[in-house]
């Protein structure tokens, strides 16, 4: 026989015909050798993976040489990446109304900074409906905009959705004023706070009258993106019980609020949708009565966490804000119930342990540089190499270094100084070298003191008083701080009787580490 066996596909020198072209149908494709050549439309080149039909905030997997944006808008990295898209949360809502043309709908809880505020209001009047013309947090406009209104004044009611994007944080006090109604006016109204929410983008809204016991706000156009919350809301003038869209939807209590002589009532819901969903919402009334009924969605924020392998095999979390590379690394990732180490939202490693707690894994180490430094201060000398910015909170903070006397008066003393605090515990202990015994002991056990022995006031004792020059000890020393305050922790030197009665640290360290 001559010719022999055909070369198998990868062994030719050449790429083989396309089995499926791009674009061509979907199913099962087997092949020992795959050549992804060329680049896209955009100048993108690599393999995608997508949650749905390929679009804007639906990648979930690439392989690709170099960074750069997917035809669809995605930011991808170089190497084999996986991404997971950050779903909008809700953080915390208030609801309420009043007969006026004000209303303040106190927030449970401080704001976060750089979340979403959303508004979904009704506002009636006896003569002529009134609308939202401002919303304020904290007594301040914010980012705040009108992105829906649906009614007039003749209507039966107006509906108006309001957003903050971007927040600011520490606030609790949303405002709503009306104007331009006639006779007695009223607002209903529900605040919501929401993480991972960056923008407005479709809306729809209708009126009805006598419609059978229904209400429906229609269909929006498509989102833009797949993954959003949708908030949906009806008022009506009548009275009657309204009842929600089921699940996924998630309704909040019925608002009923009389404004002149007729009961006027709100329902209001959300759903968070994680894959291209026209947002509308519907339900049913015990009374067939007038109602204005709206719903409108808010983009994703769009940040992923993206987990990369390459050649150092390491785990990176991204957020996809800036296409291309590098991304900007995020530092608001939560521990899941396991053993994964993390990066906290303030830069600090925590690790998530079998027992439940959540342990603070880094420290800062520094040494005293440089060395044998001589101590002549009755007030307070800073040893150098021993300072540390703190925040608030807890840190523990321990130490050694060499002491050496250097004199034949006065006592050696170390201080603390640093940012306010509520409590700081702090024992210290000197063992004299070639000696088995501890020549003295100093401590601090005093809460919620600012300026007390061993802190920002008083000294610790060291040793005893010094006798003469030449004598060595080693110092230890274990302090917890409750910080209130951020700022500067220093650890200084203290003499006693005169500054001519020094004593030197030879050599030392210290460990400042955040609970």
């Amino acid at each position: 026989m001559s010719g022999g066996l055909p070369a198998r596909l990868d062994q030719v020198d050449t790429p083989p015909p396309m089995v499926v072209a791009p674009g061509g149908n979907a199913g099962v494709f087997k092949g020992r050798l795959v050549v992804i050549f060329g680049t896209s439309s955009n100048g993108s080149t690599g393999l995608f993976v997508y949650s749905g039909a390929p679009a804007l905030g639906n990648l979930v997997g690439s392989i690709a040489s170099v960074p750069g944006t997917d035809p669809y808008g995605n930011a991808y990295l170089a190497g084999l990446t996986g991404y997971f898209i950050q779903t909008p949360a809700l953080v915390q809502s208030q609801q309420g109304s009043a007969a006026s043309t004000t209303l303040t709908l106190n927030l449970p809880h401080s704001t976060v900074a750089g979340n979403t505020l959303i508004v979904a209001a009704v506002t009636v009047g006896t003569s002529s409906n009134p609308s939202i013309s401002a919303v304020t947090i904290g007594g301040v406009a914010d980012n705040f905009a009108s992105v829906q209104s649906n009614g007039a004044g003749g209507d039966e009611c107006i509906i108006q959705t309001w957003a903050d994007v971007n927040c600011v944080g520490g606030q609790t006090a949303v405002v709503l004023t009306a104007t331009g109604g006639v006779g007695t006016q009223g607002i209903l109204a529900v605040a919501m706070e929401w993480q991972n929410t960056a923008a407005f983008d479709v809306s729809a809204a209708q009126i009805g009258v006598n419609t059978g016991f229904t209400f429906d706000s229609t269909a929006t156009a498509a989102p833009a993106v797949p993954v959003e919350v949708q908030i949906g809301f009806v008022g009506t003038n009548g009275g009657a019980g309204l009842t929600g869209p089921a699940s996924p939807w998630t309704n909040f209590t019925q608002i009923n609020r009389t404004v002149g002589a007729i009961l006027q009532t709100m329902l209001a819901g959300y759903r968070v949708v994680l894959t291209s969903t026209v947002g509308e919402y519907s339900g049913n009334m015990s009374g067939n009565v007038q109602w204005n009924a709206g719903v409108a969605t808010f983009k994703t924020a769009g940040s992923y966490a993206a987990v990369q392998t390459g050649t150092n095999q390491q785990i990176g979390f991204y957020t996809a804000t800036s296409p291309g590379g590098p991304w900007t690394q995020v530092d608001t990732i939560a521990a899941a119930g396991n053993d994964l180490v993390l990066t906290s939202i303030n830069g600090g490693v925590k690790a998530k342990d079998g027992d439940g707690n959540t342990y603070r894994t880094e420290s800062l180490r520094q040494q005293v540089s440089p060395r044998a430094q001589t101590i002549a201060s009755l007030t307070g000398q800073a040893i150098t190499g021993l300072s540390a910015l703190v925040s608030s909170g807890t840190y523990i903070v321990t130490g050694r270094f060499w002491l050496k006397w250097n004199a034949a008066a006065g006592q050696p003393g170390m201080l603390f100084t640093g940012p306010a605090i509520s409590q700081y515990d702090v024992i210290c202990a000197s063992h004299q070298q070639n000696s088995s015994a501890i020549t003295n002991v100093a401590n601090s056990l005093a809460a919620n003191t600012v300026n007390g022995q061993g802190y920002n006031s008083s000294a610790l004792n060291l040793t005893v008083a010094m006798t003469g020059a030449g004598a060595n000890f080693f110092v230890d020393f274990w302090g917890m701080f409750t910080f209130t305050a951020s700022g500067t922790l220093q650890l200084d030197g203290v003499t006693t009787v005169s500054v001519a009665d020094t004593w030197i640290v030879e050599a030392g360290f210290w460990e400042v580490k955040p609970v």
